[in-house]
């Protein structure tokens, strides 16, 4: 028996292509994987640390010390049982970890540390999960740290790439985006228990998107982008400009649009490091013209709520089928990064059976070529030369040529007959992160 803390999703993520039998209580149950082998498990949640110390602040008149987390029933990783396998994805090491350093203090960490090293505890962090403004530098120490317990770091950036006790792939990062955007795969699914019996890829396949892709589609294209990054803002404008606007939907985030014609000093997500593709400045960057925006191409995203889960959304409220094309200006391509790098917008597309044109992205573009996925130039009719180009400006300027075209074609029968290549890219993507989460699977399941 392997006792494992982590969230279900993450459980289900690393195990997405093997069977999972578990009782109802969603804690104890049995891996069963395609060579025959059997491990049981029984899954403890974490808890969260920030809302343990403030319950007991407020019970002890504002008095907290470490003994109250190690006993407190909500924090289980403070009190795990001896060569148990602890697993943190992004949200908890950014939440919990850089609370607990910042606000309680390295004392706090290092005790933690030694109870974790005293009872032989692995530790999996996944630290690839597509932000390399986050690597070079907030989280750059703590990403870096030489953890005195076992522990094994998954990363994307080449930046750690031979550092001890890291596994590199540029596709870890499917590990984040199917744990926190697939849930429904197991949450939703039939039997009395609600949760399903993985089988290898095929099946997988067949249960992403939750329903089928539409033939006919209302919009040719759709982008689906949150902040008003400048080399968006110039696909707008251009969309506007050549009378394409009714041919797609574009969302933003209304509370970061307001705080971007604001913006005079180009600092955005934490980071001063922009380059030089960071200066674009639009005329419909005007205090003025958010309505005119609204009235003319974009939609509020998320409700305003700049913080949710967008990509989540895309298939619970079926924005997938929405349009034939998904469109995205990558976020890396306006930063001086170390490294080329890309986010979860090229992803997306590829899972819900969908075409794609990405700007600024050409890290991504190659590393699919890498692994057989074709990147739908010819059917697009985007130049062969298009993810050679390094401005996104001037990607932008061929994808509106391209829309020009593709405004006059009938797109569903290009889709009919790029289908076996679309199903063949998804299933060439989650093959590959087959083989790269099943070669950390000794690490996590040896227990001493």
């Amino acid at each position: 028996m392997i006792n494992i803390y982590c969230e279900a999703s993450e459980l289900f993520s690393l195990f997405l292509f093997e069977q999972i039998k578990i009782d109802n209580r969603n804690k104890i149950g049995t891996i069963l994987f395609r060579d025959g082998a059997e491990v049981e498990f029984e899954r403890h949640g974490f808890g969260h640390i920030s809302e343990v110390v403030n319950e007991v602040k407020t019970k002890k008149n504002g008095v907290v010390v470490f003994e109250d987390l190690v006993k407190h029933p909500n924090l289980s990783i403070f009190n795990p049982k001896p060569n148990s396998l602890i697993i943190f994805d992004r949200w908890w090491t950014e939440r919990n970890f850089m609370f607990m350093k910042d606000y309680l203090g390295i004392d706090w960490l290092n005790k933690l540390y030694d109870i974790w090293k005293q009872r032989n505890v692995r530790v999996l962090f996944n630290f690839a999960f597509y932000e390399s403004l986050l690597y070079e530098t907030l989280m750059y120490d703590f990403i870096t740290f030489d953890f005195p317990f076992k522990h094994l770091k998954l990363t994307d950036y080449p930046l750690f790439k031979d550092n001890k006790n890291f596994k590199y792939d540029k596709f870890y990062s499917l590990f984040h985006y199917i744990s926190k955007n697939f849930s429904y795969l197991w949450l939703s699914s039939p039997g009395p228990l609600g949760i399903p019996s993985f089988s290898p890829v095929d099946k997988i396949r067949n249960n992403i998107p939750c329903k089928p892709n539409s033939i006919k589609k209302d919009y040719l294209f759709q982008a689906l982008q949150m902040k008003p990054r400048p080399h968006r803002v110039y696909f707008i404008e251009k969309l506007i400009e050549n009378n394409l606007k009714e041919y797609g939907v574009v969302t933003m985030n209304e509370e970061s649009y307001k705080e971007y014609i604001v913006s005079t000093n180009f600092t955005w997500d934490n980071n001063c490091n922009q380059n030089e593709f960071a200066f674009y400045k639009s005329d419909l960057l005007l205090s003025d013209r958010w309505e005119f925006l609204k009235s003319e191409i974009v939609t509020p995203a998320m409700d305003g709520n700049r913080f949710g889960n967008h990509t989540e959304e895309y298939d619970q409220k079926f924005e997938f089928d929405r349009s034939y094309i998904d469109i995205a200006g990558e976020t890396h391509v306006i930063y001086n990064t170390m490294f080329p790098t890309f986010t979860e917008k090229g992803t997306q597309p590829i899972m819900f059976e969908k075409m794609f044109i990405l700007y600024g992205a050409n890290e991504w573009y190659r590393s699919l070529e890498k692994i057989g996925v074709d990147p739908y130039l010819d059917e697009l009719m985007l130049p062969k030369d298009y993810i050679t180009i390094e401005s996104p400006y001037e990607q932008v300027d061929l994808i509106i040529e391209s829309l020009k075209k593709l405004s006059k074609v009938d797109f569903s029968k290009v889709v009919i007959e790029s289908k076996d290549k679309i199903l063949n890219n998804k299933e060439m993507l989650l093959k590959y992160y087959d083989k790269i989460i099943s070669e950390i699977y000794n690490f996590i399941l040896v227990e001493n």
